[in-house]
C-alpha cells in the first residue's frame, strides 16, 4: 500500500476513501472544510508512503484459523492487524447489549500477548458462551474469571502450565472458610459433570488461596475445555448463596 497514492486507494476501494474524507472534512464544527478535507488528504498521502497502515477486520465471531494467522503476523512483523468481534446478548424484548474486543491487537496488554496461543483459543471460545454476569482478566500466566457482584477473592480461573490447561475456583479461605469448606463437596459433585481430565487437585497454597483444579491434556479441544469451564461456572449459585450467609 506504501506505492499506492489516495487516489488509487479509492479507485480500489470503489470511492469509499473519498467518501471517508468528506465525511471528516464536514464533520460538525469544521469552519473550513475545504482546508480540512485537503489537510486530511495530505496527511493520508503521508501514513500511506511511509507505511504507517492498520488493519482491522470486524466480526461477529472469528475462527480459529483466522486468529491464528491475525496473532502470527502481529508477533512476527511490523505490521498492525487488529480482529475485532462484537457481539450481542439480548436484555429484553427489543432491547440488546452489545460488547466488543479485541481478540489481537497491535496494542493488546502484554499479558494478552504473552500467552499461549492455545489458551487464547481456549477463552475465547468460553467468551461466546458464558453468560453476560462473567467477565475475564488476562494476567501473566492465566485468565480470570471474574462473577458479577462477588469479592475478587472468590473466582474462577483459567491456568497454563506449558503441558496442559486447567480451570479452577479459587477462594481466599481466610475471609470467605465457607466456601472454603464448600470445594471438597463440589470435587465429588462435579467428578461425572466435567470429563476428560488428566487429574483433579484440590490443595490450599501459602499465600492464602485454596484452589479446586482441573487439568487437561494438550490432546483435548479447545472447546470442550471452555465447556467444562462453563459447567464450573454453573456453580456460580450455591457459591452465592454462601457468601449472602455472609463471610462466605
Amino acid at each position: 500500500m506504501r506505492n499506492l497514492t489516495p487516489e488509487e486507494v479509492n479507485e480500489r476501494s470503489g470511492g469509499l476513501l473519498e467518501e471517508t474524507f468528506q465525511s471528516m472534512a464536514d464533520a460538525e464544527g469544521e469552519e473550513n472544510p475545504e482546508d480540512r478535507l485537503a489537510l486530511v488528504r495530505s496527511n493520508v498521502a503521508s501514513y500511506l508512503r511511509a507505511g504507517q497502515i492498520r488493519g482491522i477486520i470486524v466480526l461477529d465471531a472469528a475462527p480459529d484459523d483466522l486468529i491464528r494467522e491475525f496473532s502470527y503476523l502481529n508477533e512476527h512483523s511490523d505490521l498492525d492487524l487488529r480482529l475485532l468481534v462484537v457481539e450481542r446478548y439480548r436484555l429484553g424484548r427489543h432491547e440488546y447489549f452489545y460488547h466488543s474486543r479485541f481478540l489481537v491487537s497491535g496494542e493488546a496488554e502484554p499479558e494478552i500477548k504473552r500467552q499461549r496461543l492455545r489458551l487464547r483459543l481456549i477463552v475465547e471460545k468460553f467468551s461466546k458462551m458464558k453468560p453476560p454476569i462473567f467477565s475475564t482478566h488476562a494476567t501473566k500466566e492465566s485468565v480470570r474469571v471474574y462473577r458479577e457482584g462477588w469479592p475478587a477473592a472468590v473466582h474462577y480461573e483459567f491456568g497454563d502450565w506449558k503441558d496442559s490447561i486447567s480451570i479452577e475456583i479459587r477462594v481466599r479461605h481466610r475471609e470467605y472458610p465457607k466456601v472454603a469448606d464448600f470445594l471438597p463437596r463440589l470435587r465429588e459433585h462435579l467428578a461425572t459433570a466435567i470429563p476428560e481430565t488428566q487429574r483433579v487437585e484440590l490443595a490450599t497454597d501459602p499465600s492464602g488461596w485454596t484452589r479446586l483444579q482441573f487439568f487437561f491434556g494438550e490432546e483435548i479441544d479447545p472447546y470442550r475445555i471452555a465447556q467444562s469451564m462453563v459447567r464450573l461456572c454453573r456453580t456460580e449459585k450455591d457459591i452465592s448463596t454462601l457468601l449472602r450467609e455472609g463471610n462466605g
